[in-house]
């Protein structure tokens, strides 16, 4: 039926003493004018039926479907019960009832109006039925957007928003604002129809007093909502038959078909054309430009979709459009789906069928390979237990809109401003040597869609960002090694402060990283300094040739531990001395899980050797071997410069007899290959070197005796002691927060058992205040233990 057929009927059904065609019955009226989807009148028409027949159930139940549509939802519950009490309701009655009882959020009871319908239509019950179950179960969950009421606002609907470059135009049926001649068109229901306004935002992002958009030498009511292509040239415009105060839904009998015009500057049109797949018996609206304006979005109920109103898709060809695409089962339902927008990775739409809180809820989809799948409810805030459409979304600037009639809104729709809920992030940029601040850093967030900043006098830069944020910051200063770090925020408004360190080029440490057995550089090895001063960290990994840099602070003792998948860790601790030698570091072997020696090569650190392990020789089988230097015990051992100039020809090991450290290659199961590998030896400057017979050393232990192993720091001796707290069985039970600051936190697995530790200590008196201090704070049964190999400890008097 046409809008104007329409007008003129309803026209006459208001006439004094008219009671309907041919006078037929009030009932009669009152159906027709149901028909004709004129809600407010029919409601009357069928309240002068019900004080006259109070058990009328045809009465009481369509006078409860035409409080639905007018969104009275606390009226239409009592006539829908009104009507089941009569015991003569028919199925759709219930199934209506459930909608409403959702619609106020009382799910429970929904439920149960589901059940009795499902009796008759098993498959729809029991999806509404769901529906309840995913609203009850979700209702807590938090929400990833900020949803507020925008203060242009009126009593009546006021719809449609959609971004015009750096403005907002939408539809509103308000009358509190009146145009140069006076006129004002209203519908049949004496509201005013709707026309398009233009609005801007002001510095806290919200809408100012908006101005008509249209000129009024044009046709400019019923025309919304209304999309532009990004860049502002094109404008798809929805021509409706909305009536103020009824549901914008397809069952208010929606009459909808879409057209598209230039845009003038100001984002007013002229000469717009219909689209050319608009057609008779069926709506095209709510139409949405893809992002690069090629593509053009919109819902139809036209007859070769899934159920009632489906998204389609047609691209631009030429000057025309193509054919309309389903977008599928994945998106469309047999239900309607509305309002799409789609920013380029996801489409937004509404749905009154896919599983949601009320009637409209607002889902998106993303497409795979050209498929569109995982539809996910946006969850709440954005959805309500009422109608909630019309979403669209600008990522850059965190701001978006909706449509929505839901309970504590100024009108009969509103637009409400949307934005996602802000992560507080702030970046402390340091010097990586002594922790001091450092300012004019670069800050690049542009991998995560921001720009470029400075930190601060004080090295900190703060800054805002959604939910869902997952990129890389580069740190950067000039005189420093730049700093790359990953940054992911999870919403709710929750804050996350981040240290980095800058590692200032010349204040850099170097060290290698070998492999025991083979002699071979190790890459991609954790390198982890813990200050025993503050407790602070660094890290580091070391590259294809094992090399790696810590930028370490002077005269400040260090744990540093050595790490790698397949290979033993390795503690060792250091102090760094006035900073001058940058060697200190020296070259570490690490050992294979499945080997024997699984301890750093004592030869290579400068002096000092880890003090948490036995030392083992590197396993040598027996044979003949080139013996390079023979070093006094306790001096320094350049292995690696050793390896550098001999691995081509052998494995260079260090073999400890009495009090020399001998440098040997080999070995050798002849004594041909050791007197060929003596040659090239010698011609590498080693001229003294000289054949030896390599005796088998698999398992020769060369650590000190007596339990807790000797550590040599500048040539004193002393123990590595570490305080042990306690093992659990399920580590999760300890709070590592609470004696971070008496020690560093170690954790070992045992077994079935977490043994929880505390280290860093340079004397057995610091360990032992520890061990009080640990005591004092829920461990009484902490003592003093010293690791002799990996994973084994001895208990300390």
């Amino acid at each position: 039926m046409s809008t104007l057929f329409r007008s003129i009927l309803l026209s006459l059904l208001l006439l004094p003493g008219f009671s309907g065609l041919n006078a037929q019955s009030t009932l009669s009226k009152a159906n027709k004018q149901y028909e004709l989807h004129a809600y407010n009148l029919a409601a009357k028409s069928y309240l002068d039926i019900v004080e006259k027949q109070p058990n009328n159930t045809e009465a009481l139940s369509k006078l409860a479907d035409c409080y639905w549509h007018l969104n009275k939802m606390d009226d239409a519950k009592a006539y829908y019960q009104r009507a089941i009490d009569t015991e003569k309701a028919d199925p759709r009655t219930y199934l209506m009832y459930g909608q409403t009882l959702k619609s106020i959020a009382q799910y429970e009871l929904a439920k149960k109006q589901f059940q009795e319908y499902a009796k008759t239509y098993q498959l729809e019950g029991s999806h509404f039925i769901e529906s309840c179950d995913f609203a009850l179960g979700n209702q807590q969950v938090l929400a990833d957007f900020e949803v507020t009421s925008e203060l242009i606002n009126t009593t009546s609907t006021d719809f449609g928003p959609t971004f015009f470059l750096n403005d907002v135009v939408f539809s509103s049926s308000r009358i509190d604002m009146k145009r140069a001649n006076g006129s004002q068109q209203s519908d049949w229901t004496g509201s005013a129809n709707n026309q398009l306004f233009i609005s801007s935002r002001d510095q806290n992002s919200v809408l100012t007093q908006p101005s008509f958009l249209r000129s009024e030498l044009r046709n400019i009511y019923n025309e919304g909502p209304v999309s532009y292509s990004p860049d502002g040239r094109w404008v798809v415009i929805t021509k409706n038959n909305f009536v103020d105060g009824t549901r914008q839904i397809p069952s208010s009998g929606l009459e909808l078909s879409l057209y598209i015009a230039e845009v003038t500057d100001k984002g007013d049109w002229t000469n717009p054309l219909p689209f050319p797949h608009n057609g008779s018996g069926y709506s095209n609206g709510f139409g949405s430009f893809s992002p690069d304006g090629s593509a053009l979005y919109y819902a139809s109920n036209r007859p070769d979709g899934f159920g009632g109103y489906d998204i389609f898709v047609s691209n631009r060809v030429g000057n025309s459009w193509s054919t309309p695409e389903n977008l599928g089962p994945a998106v469309n339902s047999v239900g309607d789906e509305i309002t799409p927008y789609f920013n380029g990775t996801y489409l937004y739409f509404a749905s009154n069928w896919h599983t949601g809180f009320g009637g409209f809820d607002i889902f998106k989809a993303q497409r795979s390979y050209n498929t569109w799948g995982s539809v996910e409810n946006l969850g709440t805030g954005i959805n309500s237990p009422r109608d909630d459409y019309g979403f669209i979304f600008d990522e850059a600037n965190n701001i978006g809109y909706l449509t929505s009639n839901r309970v504590g809104g100024k009108g009969l729709e509103d637009i409400y401003r949307v934005q996602k809920s802000l992560d507080n992030i702030v970046f402390y940029v340091m010097n990586a040597s002594n922790r001091t601040p450092v300012p004019n850093a670069l800050v690049d967030l542009t991998s995560c869609g921001q720009g470029r900043f400075m930190t601060d006098n004080n090295g900190m830069f703060t800054f805002r960002t959604t939910s869902g944020l997952n990129c890389n910051v580069e740190i950067a200063k000039e005189g420093y090694a730049n700093n790359t770090l990953s940054v992911t925020t999870l919403g709710g408004q929750q804050g996350r402060n981040f240290e980095v360190f800058l590692k200032k080029i010349g204040e850099d440490y170097f060290g290698g990283i070998i492999n025991v057995q083979t002699g071979q550089p190790i890459a991609q090895a954790l390198v982890r300094a813990i200050s025993q001063t503050d407790g602070s960290s660094l890290e580091a990994f070391s590259d294809d040739r094992g090399g790696y840099a810590l930028g370490l602070s002077p005269n400040t003792s260090y744990i540093i531990r050595y790490s790698k998948g397949g290979f033993v860790d390795v503690n060792r601790t250091l102090r760094t001395g006035d900073g001058k030698d940058k060697n200190i570091l020296g070259t570490i072997s690490i050992s294979p899980n499945t080997a024997i020696s699984n301890v750093p090569d004592q030869y290579n650190i400068p002096g000092s050797v880890p003090s948490d392990y036995n030392v083992k020789s590197p396993l040598v089988t027996e044979g003949y071997a080139v013996q390079v230097a023979a070093i006094a015990l306790g001096k320094t051992v350049d292995l690696v410069g050793y390896r550098n100039k001999l691995a081509d020809f052998g494995t260079v090991y260090v073999q400890e007899e009495g009090d020399h450290q001998k440098v040997r290659l080999g070995p050798f199961a002849t004594e041909d290959e050791a007197k060929s590998a003596l040659k090239q030896v010698k011609t590498k400057g080693y001229k003294t070197a000289f054949m030896v017979r390599q005796a088998n050393t698999s398992g020769n232990d060369l650590a000190p005796k007596g339990g807790v192993p000797a550590a040599y720091s500048g040539g004193e001796a002393q123990s590595q002691i570490m305080v042990q707290l306690a093992a659990y069985k399920d580590a999760r039970n300890f709070e590592d927060a609470s004696v971070q600051d008496i020690g560093v936190v170690e954790k070992r697995i045992k077994g079935d058992f977490t043994i929880v530790l505390l280290s860093g200590y340079n004397t057995k008196a610091e360990a032992q205040n520890a061990m009080v201090a640990a005591k004092k704070r829920g461990f009484p049964g902490a003592y003093l233990v010293a690791e002799t190999i990996p994973g084994e400890f001895v208990r300390v008097d």
